[in-house]
């Protein structure tokens, strides 16, 4: 579900996105909620994506169980959370790990340094966590809040956004509209 209310980065986690900077992403997973409760008619959706860097940095992104925002986790379990769905869920729904590393969104951005990260702002000191834009020598990749937790594709500047929207890079004090 997407965010009731709009909802910002902690200090810290803009200071984590901000130390990206420069990294050279290796690896990229996408690990899918799949729900078989229809089997002929699974329902799949990105609940966490991990993005590993070449100096061992490991980024984390979820929307969470709430789905107010992108909330980024030191730490990631997967085993931990499989038992937890298994517990509450039985067979019904599970995760998958999904190497996202050569696929078409990904696989231009693989050996590349991460050379921005962009964020909508609602002031100088705020910024909203509907969506990350990280910019990797010009191929740039949203990942965002949707209704069933992450999405994440090409970023197109004319897609939803409107002229009031404000994204800037990460500690830039000017603002970028996009149109």
């Amino acid at each position: 579900m997407p965010p009731k209310s709009i909802t910002f980065f902690s200090e810290e986690s803009v200071g984590r996105l901000k130390k990206l900077e420069g990294k050279i992403l290796t690896d990229v997973n996408h690990y899918l909620w799949i729900n078989n409760a229809k089997p002929s008619e699974p329902l799949e959706f990105i609940d966490w994506v991990e993005l590993i860097f070449k100096d061992g940095t490991i980024m984390i992104m979820t929307a969470g169980r709430e789905s107010d925002g992108i909330k980024l986790p030191i730490h990631f379990d997967f085993a931990h959370e499989q038992e937890k769905i298994f517990e509450q869920f039985g067979h019904q729904i599970h995760l998958q790990l999904k190497n996202m590393s050569q696929s078409t969104l990904w696989s231009p951005t693989i050996n590349v340094p991460l050379g921005g990260v962009y964020l909508m702002t609602e002031d100088d000191k705020h910024y909203q966590n509907q969506a990350v834009l990280l910019d990797f020598n010009g191929d740039i990749i949203e990942v965002f809040t949707n209704y069933e937790g992450l999405g994440v594709e090409v970023y197109d500047p004319t897609n939803g956004l409107d002229e009031s929207t404000d994204i800037d890079e990460i500690g830039e004090e000017s603002s970028t509209s996009y149109e």
